[in-house]
């Protein structure tokens, strides 16, 4: 393999691994440019350009379906535009400077293209952990802590709100129409204060027939929608005519850009019993405790839930 190609190869391989994790990291494409840069720096002892590595990440994030063997998008010609020609030391001609960024690379490509990307894969692992103790420490630091309790907020929410429906209405409880606790209508609902640091994860608990309205909220709170979290639980309620709605829904947005401090294991689909009536799943709570640090609030929640402070009539 040539080496330009390699290179080439290796930089865009990392572009798409980013970008396919941006919305779940919340990176910019400046951030990912730094990032890539530095790596290349540690790898093929060349310098590339953040700003450079920026704007291919900017060209390539409409491309999908990446493979390790797909061609870049610059032709191999156009490969020493991206790697800046490193000096010799005591000067020299841009020619002889071109030939001293090869000789570079020239160790890593010895090694062949399966232990480039092996090592590419250690030192992310190394820097993604670093990066996670950073965000450890800076949620959990004791002064950033009073500070937001000082202030009511919180690095984590999760809502389950009260939303306006009713029992079912059967013959043998035919009183029992309304719900043991107060509900709220949508505009109560809007004007909810919502305690959030200026950067948040926030999960929002919905049902099949709420999940207009809780995309709405989202909207009307100020808040990024990021994905869809399912839990899929034995049996459920199945209107005549319809399916069984065996499932509910906990919308994750954010407000800025919250980081995770663990993303293994973080499926958005999982399975998990039953509880009390609408009391969420342990299990959940489990995952958000794993991959968040910093303070957090169960909003309208159920029961004392271990890890986070409680907000709602239930919780006293």
């Amino acid at each position: 393999m040539a080496i330009n190609e390699a290179c080439s190869l290796w930089i865009e391989q990392r572009i798409s691994e980013e970008l396919e994790e941006k919305e779940i990291t919340g990176k910019s494409l400046r951030e990912i440019g730094r990032e890539i840069s530095a790596e290349i720096e540690r790898i093929f002892e060349a310098k590339v350009k953040p700003e450079t590595l920026t704007m291919k990440a900017s060209r390539m994030q409409g491309v999908t379906n990446v493979t390790p063997e797909s061609k870049v998008i610059e032709t191999i010609t156009e490969m020493p535009k991206i790697l800046e020609n490193r000096h010799p030391q005591g000067g020299g001609t841009r020619e002889n400077a071109g030939r001293k960024s090869a000789d570079y690379c020239q160790p890593a490509i010895a090694l062949g293209e399966k232990e480039i990307l092996a090592a590419a894969k250690e030192i992310r692992n190394e820097q993604r952990e670093l990066k996670r103790g950073e965000i450890i420490e800076k949620l959990e630091n004791i002064k950033t802590k009073t500070a937001k309790e000082i202030d009511g907020v919180y690095d984590v929410l999760v809502i389950d709100p009260p939303w306006p429906m009713q029992k079912i209405e059967r013959d043998e409880r035919p009183n029992q129409s309304e719900f043991e606790y107060p509900t709220m209508a949508e505009s109560e609902l809007e004007i909810l204060k919502i305690p959030s640091a200026d950067d948040c994860h926030v999960w929002l608990w919905t049902t099949h027939k709420f999940l207009p309205m809780a995309f709405r909220l989202i909207d009307v709170w100020g808040l990024k929608y990021v994905c869809v979290f399912v839990w899929h639980k034995p049996g459920g309620f199945q209107p005549i005519g319809l399916p069984q709605y065996n499932c509910e829904f906990a919308l994750y947005a954010r407000k800025g850009t919250p980081q995770f401090i663990n993303t293994k294991a973080f499926p958005v689909c999982f399975n998990s019993p039953r509880g009390a009536h609408s009391e969420k799943p342990e299990d959940f709570y489990d995952v958000v405790r794993r991959v968040t640090a910093g303070r957090r609030l169960d909003m309208f929640n159920r029961r004392k839930i271990e890890g986070f402070d409680g907000w709602g009539i239930e919780a006293l």
